[in-house]
């Protein structure tokens, strides 16, 4: 992708523990040790700006910025792009959007407990005011009608374990409960008029089916085939009210497009009709039809290349743009005469513009800084795969120095994901370039359960078949040592949260390909990270992990905490000590003592922290990841 100046990244993670599990890595050469400190902040100073979001009438361009340590609101004026920063917070923004017809925004902040809440201000940041009313619950933005007057929110306010469907009047501020269950249920879109809320019952990340809610008498009609497992995600309607388009799972393996037409009968809608779109054997990420029906555009994504389409649906024409190939997300303006691209590869920072379909002209709306480091250093990652133990393949993103040769000499890095479900992307990500540039090699493996390679590859580390995936992890470090890529004794595995649970079981494997671990706040107990994880989520988690009652001896049998006397290899073990509690932390010492009395050598860093965004506090992990690499794996004796 061509650099464009002046343009931004998109945030490459949500909060800082995505983005040390998928990019932590800061290793300098030995010949420039004294460099150590200032290469480690150059790094923990990138900023970025993402999420950008344009008002309705084209004038004001709204998004989150982290440069003061934090994510906060900034807005510019098109017409002087000069931001100024709107909101004020202890806290993370994490959500926000423009309400339609207006130059205000709603917005979600994540309070002290973990929770999101809403507010409404003004674009200059005046009139805040909360629109949640439990800080002890979420809520969690979901969509606006039309004409701006409500909003559709997701909050388990009413029973913990659930969430519920719910509507607030914007002028009045009165909520209204317009669906809840013994089930997962959240609004996804107004039809066109507002008549009625789409709404999905179950778990989108596991099964569910669309309602349509009427919004004055709440009465409900089911629009899915309930005798069909499948997941159904998003609803952009038709300009005319009588259908919309939602990415689903219904009857395949991999998730596609598909049109679900209202049916009537004697002028009542009585069901639904879906017609699936073929769009081949790659993922469906996104979607999106213009307000007035007159653009569509989809992203595909296929071993972590995207590969997006734009049509003018009246002229069936697709409409050609600059780096398409790069193009992971496209949205329109309410007049459909602007759209808003963003772009994302290895070797770019994510940049997102505003593009005028007919003369073709692209404007900077975001920002970056890479704390004087050249991007022309960066370098692009090359699909691979490699064996598992059960002949399953497993592909993942390799990258190697440039330059570099191919003797053996190099330490690898296996970096695994955060999340079970995480899926490969050829995103910018800037530790890991810098690794790459101070001549490491990185291997970033999908095992199975990631997201992207259809519902089978998905779930078939679920429950008990977690052992699939702990083994498919292990195995990475065999097709390194084979590859010649990288010296076979030197090969690290590194993750945090879910990464940070499988680095620990590479520390802890008798595969002696494997030279030493590092994990970030990873998962110790596993029984004890679903009984106390927030309670909305629990049916994912015990669909992921498993139950912790039913499950409890497999879930222990398999956590990090109770195999302190089966450590071989180095540990490093990076904890938030805000997050950690009184009862955790007694566990985790007790863990070391035993790790220690075995003769097992695991060294710690305890953050006192809360916000781990913040420079000062990236910088110190940094520098202690680098440290022990170099101490265990790359110089030692």
């Amino acid at each position: 992708m061509s650099q464009k100046p002046g343009l931004p990244r998109l945030r490459t993670a949500c909060w800082f523990y995505l983005t040390v599990c998928t990019l932590l890595v800061c290793i300098p050469q030995k010949s420039n040790a004294n460099d150590k400190p200032n290469l480690a902040r150059q790094f923990s100073l990138i900023q970025q700006t993402h999420a950008s979001e344009i008002s309705d009438d084209g004038n004001y361009v709204a998004f989150l910025w982290n440069i003061t340590g934090k994510n906060e609101v900034w807005v510019y004026d098109i017409q002087n792009p000069f931001p100024s920063q709107i909101t004020f917070f202890d806290q993370d923004v994490v959500d926000m959007k423009w309400i339609p017809k207006s130059t205000e925004l709603v917005i979600t902040v994540r309070n002290d407990l973990g929770n999101d809440e809403l507010y409404k201000l003004d674009r200059f940041g005046y009139h805040l005011k909360a629109l949640s009313d439990n800080p002890n619950a979420t809520f969690i933005l979901k969509a606006f009608s039309r004409d701006g007057a409500f909003l559709a929110y997701a909050s388990n306010k009413r029973e913990p374990n659930v969430l519920d469907a719910y509507l607030i009047n914007l002028k009045t501020l009165k909520h209204t409960l317009i669906a809840a269950e013994n089930q997962q249920i959240e609004p996804i879109s107004f039809s066109p008029k507002g008549s009625y809320v789409l709404i999905s019952k179950g778990n989108p990340q596991i099964s569910n089916h669309l309602f349509l809610v009427n919004a004055k008498t709440l009465k409900q009609i089911q629009l899915t085939n309930k005798k069909v497992a499948a997941r159904y995600e998003g609803g952009n309607w038709t300009p005319d009210g009588k259908g919309f388009y939602t990415a689903t799972t219904y009857k395949r393996d991999q998730k596609t497009l598909a049109l679900m037409t209202l049916v009537k009968r004697r002028r009542k809608i009585v069901r639904g009709k879906l017609s699936p779109i073929d769009l081949g054997d790659a993922c469906l990420t996104n979607f999106n039809l213009s307000n007035d029906g007159k653009y569509f555009t989809y992203s595909l994504l296929d071993d972590g290349n995207y590969h997006t389409v734009i049509q003018n649906l009246k002229t069936r024409r697709n409409i050609e743009i600059e780096d398409a190939h790069d193009l992971v997300k496209v949205g329109f303006t309410a007049d459909s005469q602007t759209f808003i691209l963003t772009y994302s590869n290895a070797t770019n920072p994510s940049q997102t513009v505003l593009f005028d379909p007919k003369t073709k002209k692209q404007t900077a709306i975001s920002r970056f800084n890479l704390a004087g480091l050249s991007a022309k250093d960066f370098v692009k990652p090359q699909t691979m795969s490699y064996i598992s133990f059960d002949r399953a393949e497993i592909p993942g993103l390799l990258f190697m120095p440039k330059g570099s040769k191919v003797d053996s000499s190099l330490t690898m890095v296996v970096i695994f994901q955060s999340n079970p479900s995480s899926g490969l992307k050829k995103e910018f990500k800037p530790l890991i370039q810098y690794l790459i540039s101070q001549n490491f090699a990185v291997l970033v493996p999908a095992i199975r359960g990631s997201a992207g390679y259809g519902e089978a590859y998905l779930n078939a580390d679920n429950g008990k078949k977690r052992l699939i995936a702990i083994h498919d992890a292990i195995k990475a470090a065999d097709w390194v040592a084979q590859s010649g890529l990288a010296d076979p004794g030197k090969i690290v595995a590194l993750g945090c949260e879910y990464g940070g649970f499988l680095s620990h079981h590479v520390a802890s494997s008798d595969s002696g390909s494997w030279a030493a671990a590092i994990s970030i706040n990873g998962y110790m107990d596993l029984r004890a990270m679903l009984k106390t994880g927030k309670p909305h989520l629990s049916k994912i988690l015990h669909h992921e992990y498993g139950d912790p009652e039913i499950d409890g001896d497999f879930l222990r049998s398999i956590s990090p905490q109770f195999a302190a006397d089966s450590l071989y290899r180095p540990l490093l073990m990076i904890y938030d000590q805000t997050q950690l509690g009184e009862e955790k932390e007694k566990s985790m010492n007790n863990y070391i003592k035993i790790v220690k009395k075995n003769g097992g050598l695991v060294e710690t860093e305890f953050l006192n922290e809360k916000n781990l965004a913040k420079p000062k506090t990236k910088e110190t992990v940094f520098s202690t990841i680098t440290q022990f690499i170099d101490k265990h794996v790359r110089y030692r004796e």
